[in-house]
């Protein structure tokens, strides 16, 4: 099972969102998009390790 592929995937669907609604409030996706890029920093440390 590939992680990243998914993650990057919801991160994509998350961007969307934030990008086509600025004015709604979506803290929890913010939240989400910041948790889901550091999985993905992560992940690529490890695999570079």
């Amino acid at each position: 099972m590939d992680h990243k592929a998914e993650w990057t995937k919801e991160l994509r669907v998350l961007l969307d969102k934030v990008q086509n609604h600025p004015s709604a409030d979506l803290t929890a996706e913010r939240e989400r998009i910041v948790l889901l890029q550091n999985l993905i920093a992560s992940h690529e440390q490890k695999a570079d390790a």
